[in-house]
């Protein structure tokens, strides 16, 4: 049994109705013993764009820290 999850509404779908749910922003989701596990996320979903260029600082931030590590290491060695 499927389920398209949107905020906290859960409807019981068939196969049938997954694209058209996906395509009004639902998550489809099974049962997973007792919890809803997502197995396809909406594709309208998107990131705000103060999130995205965050996540962009932050991997900059960590190959930098990468970088300066790897050259550490090959001094000491």
């Amino acid at each position: 049994m499927l389920y398209a999850v949107k905020g906290n509404t859960q409807l019981k779908i068939d196969e049938a109705e997954r694209a058209d749910y996906l395509k009004l922003g639902y998550d489809i989701a099974e049962v997973d013993g007792d919890k809803l596990a997502t197995v396809e996320t909406s594709p309208a979903k998107t990131v705000p764009y103060a999130e995205h260029k965050k996540a962009l600082d932050e991997i900059e931030e960590l190959k930098t820290q990468l970088a300066d590590a790897k050259k550490s290491t090959k001094k000491e060695a």
